[in-house]
């Protein structure tokens, strides 16, 4: 009898354990699993949790190497893994020994006498996983990062690959669980290795290393433009993913203040330059077309009997004082504008009145110019280095601010995120308390100091400043994130579940990345928010009009001659004033003309005779009256304007090598010589200084620059041989 029962209850207990394990198997909505998308691990109860267990490596970080590489280095992994378990279990047992049977206080509740099969069963139908019952608080580990790094170079160098491989992998894992932010120099020299692979063909490779790169740098802009060229390269069907690299690139590249206000200024400078290097040469061009007109007009100031040479000498001197008394671009425009005003033509002076519009609003630029460079000298560029960088320098003066008791909401909201990340939790609560009194509506302040709550299990708190971030936003996604994880550690899963669907609600995107690389190091368990460190282009904008002409840019002094932007509305007052003059007094004298055969004066002041401004008094009696006989002086006419238009045609040229545009510009055609004039000025400017005013940091000529400057390049070498080419066709 005794003997059928034990068989019933052994045959209902194996009944019991496959109805267990069929609806384990089942796809339940509210299992952790399900949740997180990781697999369960058992709790063993009575059991110290192993603290130091296998570092799973982040998912999408490397997908390159072969099956059968994949599975050695898993079976070895598992190996380590259950000898280090081992290990530990018998450090347990002594221990245990030690102290009469009792356990430390954290290593979990005493032995109630459950057997090993009790525990087994038992861990596999508890939820609890390494996320749930610890989470570990790792220190900086840049000295584990370096020599990794080391020995990655030396596996290299012996080309013993597969372990370089396993090395950057270990770099990355120790890089996201420690809360270390960029290591832009190991980036930059994974970016010079995937070229490098690039060219060998090997495109697999190519792209792991990007991606890693990025990985362990997503806030340089460099990485970003990178990944765009390589994906580009490797799969020219498949637009999307250089399109978002090179978004995410300009993002961070034009509006971080570790890198936009450099941007920015280099932006505005260049802009400057092109607009003073071709008002000045556009300005030259019809000065030398004009000069021979403008100083035989000024001659007649002079008495009679004053030579023509003589009367151009002391002209021309006068105008070389003034320009040098001066020395700007702004200056010489303003007085070459008067002296031509009256000789241009309708379409000329079109083109001039824009030109001196431009080359008015250049103070204004290099007032926002100089305000750029104020924001990158300031103190928001030591807190976003101490930040992203872990810069000492930036730290220590970080700490010296807030010690001071000058430090701002942003900047105490910094050092607490630095602190947290080094495992000081309590100088982080005092930090990020200290922040919320400087400003209680900021949100990151109450979701950070939340996850440090949490992280000491003080949940309701943690909960209490998770709703004060939420009443400030109320749609983030972050906050909602952190909010399931805590629900999560309570072992609520219906909460964490609603929780976590209303967080990917907002933005599935951001929240699926977490889940991602979440880990049980408090640097990915949770989310913290940082601070925005980003220019407002909107504000600089507007702010850039009260400052005054700085220091910063050298040619700024030779540009506008030191003029501030109060200073342009009476400048442009008196050229209108003297405009006006200038148009008065042609009713009262002669303006003359240049011949179109021998480019000689037309002036019916000194040659009454003549009806039309087209001809000189010798070529309208020789040609047009016909009223000369002696044939010696209609051949030496005819040789003189052959010589002119020799000379005319060979002066285009040679200016065309200077000036590009010159030929349409002296024969009418003021609309296109201004446009090869602008493109070739810009592709000349953007080749020599597209980043000399403040370079990048961080910064290859082979990614950002060559990308940017291309297009300038291209296009101004174009205009400038079509200028070459049609000048030469000319005569």
């Amino acid at each position: 009898m005794r003997f059928k029962i034990l068989i019933f209850l052994i045959l209902l207990g194996l009944t019991s354990i496959a109805l267990a394990y069929e609806q384990e198997e089942e796809e339940t909505p509210q299992s952790e699993e399900e949740i997180w998308g990781t697999p369960r691990k058992g709790k063993e109860s009575g059991k110290k949790r192993v603290e130091e267990e296998e570092e799973e490596i982040p998912p999408g970080a490397f997908e390159y190497a072969d099956e059968k590489d994949k599975k050695e280095r898993k079976e070895k992994r598992e190996e380590e893994r259950e000898k280090k378990v081992h290990e530990r279990r018998e450090e347990e047992k002594r221990e245990q020994k030690i102290v009469g049977g009792s356990l430390q206080p954290d290593a979990g509740p005493q032995d109630t006498g459950i057997t090993a099969k009790e525990k087994e069963e038992k861990g596999k139908v508890e939820t609890g996983t390494v996320e749930m019952t610890h989470l570990v608080i790792p220190q900086k580990r840049m000295k584990d990062i370096q020599g990794l790094w080391a020995e990655r170079l030396n596996n290299i160098k012996k080309r013993e690959f597969s372990q370089a491989e396993e090395r950057l992998k270990q770099i990355i894992e120790i890089k996201l669980d420690s809360g270390i932010p960029d290591i832009p120099q190991i980036s930059l020299s994974l970016i010079l290795e995937s070229k490098n692979a690039l060219r060998a063909n090997d495109n697999v490779s190519a792209l792991r290393l990007s991606d890693a790169a990025l990985v362990l740098s997503p806030d340089i802009y460099e990485v970003w433009f990178y990944n765009a060229y390589i994906y580009w390269t490797t799969n020219k069907t498949d637009l999307f993913k250089p399109l978002q690299f090179t978004l995410g690139g300009l993002k961070r590249a034009f509006l971080s203040i570790d890198t936009a206000p450099l941007i920015w200024g280099n932006v505005i400078t260049l802009i400057s330059l092109i607009i003073a290097a071709s008002g000045l040469l556009y300005i030259l061009s019809l000065l030398l077309k004009n000069a021979n007109n403008i100083l035989h007009n000024l001659s007649h100031l002079f008495p009679s009997g004053r030579s023509q040479f003589i009367s151009d000498l002391i002209w021309i001197s006068i105008f070389l004082i003034l320009i040098l008394k001066f020395l700007s671009v702004f200056h010489f425009i303003f007085i070459s504008s008067i002296l031509m005003w009256l000789y241009l033509k309708r379409s000329e002076r079109v083109t001039l009145v824009i030109v001196i519009i431009f080359i008015s609003i250049l103070p204004y630029n290099f007032s926002l110019y100089n305000r750029f460079l104020d924001t990158y000298r300031g103190e928001s560029l030591y807190s976003y280095r101490a930040l992203k960088f872990e810069d000492e320098t930036a730290i220590n003066r970080l700490r010296s601010r807030i010690e001071s008791g000058n430090g701002d909401d942003k900047e105490y909201l910094t050092l607490g995120l630095i602190m947290k990340r080094r495992g000081e939790l309590e100088i982080a609560e005092k930090l990020y308390k200290r922040s919320i009194e400087l400003n209680a509506s900021n949100m990151a302040a109450y979701n950070n100091l939340g996850n440090l709550y949490l992280i000491m299990e003080r949940y309701e708190d943690a909960l209490a400043q998770y709703n004060n971030a939420l009443n400030i936003e109320p749609r983030s996604e972050i906050v909602r994130y952190n909010i399931s994880r805590l629900f999560l550690r309570k072992k609520e899963l219906d909460k964490s579940n609603s929780e976590l669907s209303e967080a990917k609600r907002f933005n599935e995107e951001v929240v699926s990345e977490l889940l991602k690389n979440s880990s049980s190091s408090i640097n990915r368990f949770i989310a913290d928010i940082e601070p925005s460190f980003e220019i407002d282009i909107i504000e600089m904008l507007k702010g850039g009009g009260r400052y005054s002409s700085g220091p910063y840019l050298p040619l700024e002094h030779y540009i506008t001659g030191g003029l501030i932007i109060s200073d342009i509305p009476f400048w442009l007052i008196v050229m209108a004033i003297a405009i006006i003059f200038v148009n008065l007094l042609s009713r009262y004298i002669f303006i003359s003309r240049s011949c179109n055969r021998c480019g000689k004066p037309v002036c019916k002041y000194c040659s009454p005779e003549i009806t039309s401004d087209e001809e000189c008094s010798q070529c309208f009696h020789i040609f047009t009256k016909r009223d000369v006989s002696d044939p010696k002086n209609r051949i030496a006419k005819d040789r003189e304007i052959s010589n002119f238009q020799f000379l005319h045609n060979l002066t285009i040229r040679l200016l065309s090598l200077v000036i590009p545009g010159t030929s349409y510009l002296w024969s009418g055609k003021t609309l296109k010589g201004v446009v090869v004039l602008l493109f070739s000025i810009s592709g000349f400017i953007a080749f020599f200084l597209f980043n000399r005013p403040n370079p990048l940091p961080y910064f290859s000529t082979t990614g950002f620059e060559t990308f940017f400057k291309s297009p300038f390049v291209i296009a101004g070498i174009i205009a400038y041989l079509f200028s070459i080419r049609d000048s030469f066709r000319r005569g």
